[in-house]
């Protein structure tokens, strides 16, 4: 993994999450294990002994993201909880912006609404506005 590009890199940690859900759906749901805080952490930390990507991956998708979704949500929203639940929509939290850390009062970043295009256009005009520690 040391000598593969940063695409090569993604599309390796893609596999190994989807890999992972595969394996373990053959006993149970994913939702069923994230549901269950004692289950959930057992399974992050064993797949955390073995490569950290993956447990950060799973944490962001499945935690973050989705109980932004899932807490913050309308009805026209539970398309993307579906989604994020079958893994076929990846998702990741982006607060933490390089000059303000997780400073949500000061955030920089604006996000406006492209009607026609139906999606979201994000503006960081300077440098403390970049999303710089989480990815995807």
């Amino acid at each position: 993994m040391y000598e593969c590009s940063r695409q090569e890199a993604r599309l390796l940690l893609l596999t190994q999450v989807q890999v992972l859900i595969k394996e373990i759906s053959k006993v149970m749901t994913f939702k069923d294990i994230r549901d269950d805080l004692p289950k959930f952490m057992v399974f992050l930390d064993t797949i955390n002994s073995c490569d950290q990507a993956p447990t950060v991956f799973l944490v962001f998708h499945s935690v973050l993201y989705y109980l932004c979704l899932k807490n913050l949500s309308t009805s026209k929203h539970q398309p993307y909880i579906e989604e994020n639940l079958k893994f076929t929509e990846i998702g990741c939290f982006g607060l933490t912006e390089f000059g303000h850390g997780s400073n949500v009062k000061n955030i920089q970043t604006t996000a406006t609404y492209d009607i026609e295009n139906k999606q979201f256009i994000l503006n960081t005009d300077n440098i403390n506005a970049y999303k710089w520690w989480i990815g995807k």
